[in-house]
């Protein structure tokens, strides 16, 4: 199972449905944004990189639309 498709089971994003809203993405995007900014501020480069690797490209969306 894929992250989008175990967050839209899990909480019921209605974003990664066909036809859904984005906002509930952006809003994970945007935290995971500020979790990789406090690692960079603790001297944990690596952690921080990690951590933006998951935030969710608009094709990872567009899939787990199709799969909706």
């Amino acid at each position: 199972m894929t992250l989008a498709e175990n967050l839209r089971t899990k909480y019921g994003l209605t974003s990664l449905k066909t036809g859904g809203s984005g906002l509930p993405v952006t809003a994970i995007n945007e935290a995971l944004e500020v979790a990789a900014q406090i690692a960079d501020r603790s001297q944990a480069p690596e952690i921080a990189n990690q951590i933006r690797a998951l935030k969710w490209e608009a094709s990872e969306v567009q899939t787990a639309r199709d799969v909706a």
